[in-house]
C-alpha cells in the first residue's frame, strides 16, 4: 500500500466534521450489498467514493406499496419525525463506532469513525442517500449496521472488507489545497426510538 494511503488512514477525524471535499476528484469504488431486507423493503449499499480524508457511501432504500412508510422518509433529514427514519451505524474493525443519531464517535481517537449524513432524494417507492465517513477504514472488516424500527426492520449487520477503499486512496485526485474554514458541523438532531437491547442502544449510550 502507498505512503498517500498510510498517511490517509493516520489522518485525525477528531476535532473537525468531514464533509465531501470540493477539491477532490474521488476515486469509485463498486461495492455492492443488501444491509436489511424485509418482504416489503429492501436497503442496499450500491456504491463510495473514496477521498483523501474519507469515504462516502451510497445507500439505496426500496419499499413495495402498499405501506406506512415511504423511501423517502427512511433518512430523510428533513422529514415530519426524526424519530421515525432508518438507523445507519458503522462499526471499525477496533470494536469503535459511529451513527447518524448523534454524529459523533463512541470512541474519541484519531482513529475513530466519524459519520454524518450527506445529500438525498427520490420518492414513496425508492431513494437515495450518502453518508461521509472518516477517517478512511483501517485494515479488515468494517461492520455495517442499519435498523429501521418504524417500517419494522430489525437490526441488521454486514460486514465490508476495506482493502478496496484502502487502495482507491492512491486513485483519488486533489486538485489544489482545501480552503480554510470550509468544514460543516451539523447541527444536533432529535434522538429516535432505539431497538432496546440493540447495538444502536449500545453504541449511542
Amino acid at each position: 500500500m502507498g505512503k498517500e494511503t498510510e498517511n490517509a488512514t493516520q489522518s485525525p477525524a477528531v476535532g473537525r466534521w468531514w464533509s465531501r471535499p470540493t477539491n477532490e476528484v474521488p476515486a469509485v469504488v463498486p461495492l455492492q450489498a443488501v444491509l436489511a431486507r424485509t418482504d416489503h423493503i429492501v436497503i442496499s449499499l450500491n456504491g463510495a467514493r473514496v477521498y483523501s480524508q474519507g469515504v462516502e457511501l451510497c445507500v439505496h432504500v426500496h419499499v413495495q406499496a402498499p405501506s406506512p412508510v415511504t423511501a423517502m422518509s427512511a433518512l430523510s433529514v428533513c422529514g415530519p419525525s426524526m424519530r421515525d427514519r432508518c438507523l445507519f451505524g458503522v462499526e471499525f474493525p477496533d470494536g469503535s463506532a459511529s451513527t447518524n443519531i448523534d454524529n459523533q464517535a463512541t470512541r474519541r481517537t484519531a482513529t475513530a469513525p466519524v459519520l454524518t449524513s450527506g445529500s438525498g432524494g427520490g420518492g414513496p417507492a425508492h431513494s437515495t442517500f450518502t453518508f461521509q465517513l472518516a477517517p478512511i477504514p483501517p485494515a479488515g472488516q468494517m461492520a455495517i449496521w442499519v435498523a429501521w424500527p418504524a417500517a419494522g426492520v430489525p437490526e441488521s449487520r454486514v460486514e465490508i472488507d476495506t482493502e478496496p477503499l484502502r487502495q482507491a486512496v492512491d486513485r483519488v485526485q486533489v486538485l489544489w489545497p482545501e480552503q480554510t474554514g470550509s468544514v460543516w458541523t451539523p447541527t444536533p438532531s432529535e434522538r429516535p426510538e432505539l431497538p432496546a437491547g440493540g447495538w444502536f442502544a449500545k453504541v449511542t449510550g
